[in-house]
């Protein structure tokens, strides 16, 4: 209940890992030597490092404020809905991290 999960990947990413613990859930995804992980913290919070980054910029996730970071080859993009904070992360085009994270649906 509340869970979110993605409904959308990227081609060639497969799932390979689930870690749980009581207020925050992880999946990552991998493709030879490169990975996207998608988490979702209730009432979490999360922190990036923005220095040095290549691009930081707000960007819009399904109606929500978010965002969205590359540095040294990395993508990541934070975003929050309600209570949630969800996160994609990753060595993945940043087309496709974008696509992952509005694909992003409650799982009923």
């Amino acid at each position: 209940e509340g869970a979110y999960a993605p409904t959308y990947m990227a081609s060639g990413y497969v799932f390979s890992e689930l870690k749980e613990s009581p207020s925050t859930k992880l999946s990552v995804y991998n493709n030879n030597d490169k990975y996207v992980s998608f988490s979702q913290s209730y009432d979490g919070v999360f922190q990036v490092d923005t220095e040095d980054a290549d691009v930081v910029k707000e960007i819009i996730i399904n109606d929500n404020d978010a965002i969205y970071v590359e540095k040294n080859g990395f993508v990541i993009i934070i975003w929050n809905i309600e209570k949630n904070t969800f996160s994609i992360r990753g060595t993945i085009e940043p087309d496709e991290a974008i696509k992952i994270a509005e694909g992003i649906k409650p799982i009923n």
